[in-house]
């Protein structure tokens, strides 16, 4: 049976999550502000679902929330503890922006298997090795890129390694 992965915000980088995903996995976006997927970004495995107990069925989240910044540096984390208090799902990924200790904080508020991965989408300046056929990272694909870091417990992990 097909892996199913829901991916919680569909901005710019949950759309990106949604491509590298599909092809491979079944997708459920949540996105309450969302009426239908963009024409642009419709597959037959991606799929635009307003229930929360759907979203908790699948087998992976990835959490792709904004997390604005204040004008004193601070981190508005709001939507992500939001997200990771309504979700159940077995195992969780973050991939917005987090200051760090993020992570560490909510696994010990709520007991959840959360991990996190740093989104390198937009960032098409940074330096890969000159014999990559590119020569850049894909700001639209994450196909294209060399290498995910992810970080969290050891077993979220593994987890997510062994997908």
């Amino acid at each position: 049976m097909k892996k199913t992965v829901a991916i919680i915000g569909f901005g710019y980088v949950g759309k990106v999550l949604a491509n590298f995903f599909r092809d491979h996995f079944t997708v459920l976006v949540y996105d309450p502000y969302l009426e239908a997927i963009p024409e642009q970004n419709t597959h037959p495995n991606v799929s635009l679902t307003k229930d929360k107990e759907e979203i908790n069925k699948v087998d992976l989240a990835v959490v792709s929330v904004p997390t604005p910044m204040a004008d004193d540096a601070s981190v508005d984390l709001s939507l992500i503890e939001e997200t990771i208090n309504w979700l159940s799902t077995p195992l969780i990924l973050i991939k917005s922006t987090v200051p760090p200790g993020t992570v560490k904080n909510l696994v010990e508020k709520t007991g959840k298997n959360i991990a996190f991965s740093p989104e390198y989408v937009g960032e098409s300046s940074y330096v890969t090795q000159w014999w990559k056929d590119k020569g850049y990272a894909d700001p639209h694909d994450m196909k294209h890129h060399d290498f995910q870091i992810f970080g969290g417990k050891k077993e979220s992990k593994n987890n997510l390694l062994s997908w």
